[in-house]
């Protein structure tokens, strides 16, 4: 790929009126990937390639993140991380902000992780046993901490005062196209919604 070529791919990304701001940097990123030289195999492993026996995943010229990771949570909440600069949380509030930082450091080709841990276990050692959901969540309205996005209804929880209800004009909204049939590709079941799921792809 030639500079005017990658300059004119990488315009096209930025002023797309189509792509959010994370797909945007997400296919830049990709775009200076495939910019670098494909790493050299040998004779037999390309003809694998081509032949599709096995596969890159298509995940760039240079994959520099791996796909599953599991990192050891339960570690990182006892230690802390120095890397990050977090000490260890002490309480539900410092574990749960721990984790949504560290969630956002876990290499991965989607940019977040696809383990989140087992968080029951994670986050049980920092929960008062007489502690109820329902406390949880006054507490945090009391400080401010929550957006309150409940209609209007009686109180749900100590603190929880319903907002006066809103006038709303209703205009009719304009009749939109029907949606094209979803198409399945064949041999592949879609379970209704919502539907238990057995295993991955039922």
């Amino acid at each position: 790929m030639d500079l005017t070529q990658l300059q004119h791919d990488a315009d096209a990304i930025v002023t797309s009126r189509t792509l959010g701001y994370d797909q945007k940097v997400r296919r830049l990123a990709g775009l200076a990937v495939e910019a670098l030289p494909y790493p050299a195999l040998s004779a037999a492993t390309r003809e694998a390639l081509d032949k599709r026996v096995i596969c890159d995943m298509f995940e760039g010229h240079r994959p520099y993140a791996p796909r599953y990771v599991l990192p050891d949570y339960a570690k990182a909440l006892r230690q802390g991380s120095r890397h990050l600069e977090l000490d260890p949380p002490v309480d539900l509030d410092d574990a749960l902000s721990f984790l949504t930082i560290l969630y956002g450091h876990v290499p991965s080709v989607t940019t977040y992780p696809v383990y989140l841990g087992d968080l029951d276990a994670l986050l049980e050692p920092f929960v008062p046993a007489e502690m109820t959901v329902e406390q949880y969540l006054a507490k945090k309205a009391a400080d401010g901490d929550l957006i309150d996005v409940t209609p209007s209804a009686p109180a749900l929880y100590p603190g929880h005062a319903p907002l006066p209800p809103r006038t709303i004009d209703h205009q009719p909204a304009p009749s939109a196209p029907e949606p094209a049939p979803r198409l399945t590709p064949t041999g592949t079941t879609i379970a209704p919604f919502p539907g238990p799921r057995t295993r991955r792809g039922d």
